[in-house]
């Protein structure tokens, strides 16, 4: 499955996304979202800006990021991936 989003924690934004762009083609996007519990920022990564379904993958990563909240304590990184079908 293809990653078409991803979500680093605000602590681990900077080193990420540098990393994420200087090995990744132009084309993505980035966007800022917070825990809907206890509003901690994440920084979101877009693969593909033309993707009509990134509005989709924020609200999927969003409800992950909700889904993982204990009290204001979340994992580092948060990773969204879709599965592609082949066309015959």
């Amino acid at each position: 499955m293809p990653i078409v989003a991803l979500a680093f924690h605000e602590h681990m934004a900077t080193e990420k996304l540098n990393r994420y762009f200087a090995t990744n083609a132009a084309g993505g996007e980035s966007r800022g979202i917070s825990c809907p519990d206890c509003s901690l920022a994440f920084a979101v990564v877009l693969v593909n800006r033309e993707d009509t379904r990134n509005e989709k993958h924020i609200l999927d990563l969003r409800t992950l990021i909700k889904e993982d909240c204990i009290g204001g304590l979340h994992r580092d990184e948060y990773t969204l991936a879709v599965e592609t079908r082949a066309d015959n």
